[in-house]
């Protein structure tokens, strides 16, 4: 929806609000899609000892994003597969693919 050159500053502000409403809805759904195993060239153990458990991107088992293989606490479970921000399925903690990015210090 565009407003004409003369239109009055209460509907161009309607307008700009409107975008700033629908624009935090783009992200959410842009991030339902992930990167196939294949192309993520991901393999189920680790590469020159970097791993999906120490990666940024990878979700324990009743954990939260970025706090590797013990972000749910460590007890039964946390080294069960996970997931990941980046690549879909099943991620095991002892894997790796081309998108590993380390834990923050």
């Amino acid at each position: 929806m565009s407003c004409p050159p003369d239109a009055p500053d209460r509907r161009r502000l309607l307008v700009l609000a409107l975008a700033g409403v629908m624009l935090p809805v783009l992200p959410a759904a842009a991030q339902q899609t992930k990167a196939a195993k294949k192309a993520a060239q991901y393999q189920d153990h680790p590469k020159d000892g970097k791993m999906c458990g120490h990666c940024r991107f990878f979700i324990a088992k009743g954990g939260k994003p970025g706090e590797g293989m013990m972000g749910g606490g460590v007890g039964p479970g946390k080294m069960a597969d996970g997931t990941c921000q980046i690549v879909a399925g099943a991620i095991s903690p002892m894997g790796w693919c081309q998108f590993y990015a380390p834990l923050k210090a």
